[in-house]
């Protein structure tokens, strides 16, 4: 997580510039680590930071993980609505929860207010095709979320 709040940094642009030269050390450890490392959003509102940030690395190794539980909690704007500010291909994992709008609270997919329809379709639309993520806190959410996603014809 990024962990960019905008309560201690009102100004996104800044707190990139500011945090750039970590990000970019990240960068190239994970280069010869041969590894990916995926920003992930948290209590963002908003695509400006992890979008921003990412812009800024071409070598593939710094990615984004489009968290749907957090942007549904903390978002100012409808998750599938903040696809459209991230090239489609620099997301590379998304994880999936359900809330109420109100806390992550990682219910089972379908237990609570998110769309996952428009979400879907916003991905097929863009040609996202990522790795999923079901997170839960129990083998049975778990179950829950792979029965939901199946019997919607979204998991194959």
């Amino acid at each position: 997580h990024p962990e960019y709040d905008r309560r201690r940094s009102p100004d996104p642009d800044m707190w990139i510039r500011e945090n750039l030269s970590f990000w970019r050390e990240v960068e190239r450890l994970a280069a010869e680590c041969a590894v990916t490392v995926l920003l992930e959003n948290h209590i963002e509102r908003n695509a400006e930071v992890t979008s921003g940030l990412v812009k800024h690395f071409t070598s593939g190794r710094i990615r984004v993980c489009f968290d749907v539980g957090h942007f549904h909690a903390f978002g100012e704007k409808d998750a599938a609505e903040l696809l459209d500010d991230f090239p489609a291909d620099v997301i590379g994992e998304i994880h999936l929860s359900d809330n109420k709008e109100d806390d992550d609270a990682h219910l089972p997919l379908g237990w609570g207010t998110f769309d996952f329809e428009m979400f879907f379709n916003k991905l097929s639309t863009k040609k996202i095709d990522p790795v999923f993520v079901i997170e839960a806190d129990s083998a049975w959410k778990i179950a829950l979320g792979i029965h939901y996603l199946k019997s919607r014809g979204y998991a194959w």
